[in-house]
């Protein structure tokens, strides 16, 4: 699960769900620009939590750049 958009539970695997507390660090990356791209993008990283309305499970998700890099059951 890469697209934090096709989001499903991690124990039963439904798409419904609430969103709750996230989470963001707060650094300034600034651009540097090589060629025309960014080679320091913006790094911030966001925790965000979720509620299964399905089945009950609570989960909390870790992304950066839109991109979910870490999921744990809470």
């Amino acid at each position: 699960m890469n697209d934090l958009k096709n989001m499903t539970c991690p124990k039963c695997g439904k798409s419904y769900y609430a969103e709750g507390i996230s989470t963001c660090t707060c650094v300034y990356y600034q651009p540097i620009y090589k060629d025309g791209v960014n080679i320091n993008p913006d790094r911030n990283n966001i925790s965000t939590q979720y509620h299964c309305l399905e089945c009950g499970c609570d989960w909390s998700v870790s992304s950066r750049d839109g991109l979910h890099y870490d999921t744990k059951i809470v």
